[in-house]
């Protein structure tokens, strides 16, 4: 099962397998069932935040400090 979905939604076997665990542990079979689905859902999300810079790391922020010479704005 976590093979043949990983497939589909272009997920690891393994991370599959983690979010069956996970959501089955807290929904019961509704969260094996749902699991993929749900998955893939936090997939999007996270990635929709690393490609808008919500998650940058501290070292690009200096990276950008020392080329810029100034502290960005945090407003």
């Amino acid at each position: 099962m976590p093979k043949l979905a990983g497939k589909r939604m272009d997920l690891h076997s393994a991370l599959v397998l983690v979010f069956m665990l996970f959501f089955g542990s807290i929904l019961g079979i509704w969260g094996v069932v749902l699991s993929s689905p749900l998955g893939g859902i936090i997939i999007v999300i996270w990635n929709h935040f690393k490609e808008r810079s919500f998650l940058k790391s501290n070292t690009e922020e200096k990276a950008e400090v020392s080329q810029e010479g100034t502290i960005p704005n945090s407003q």
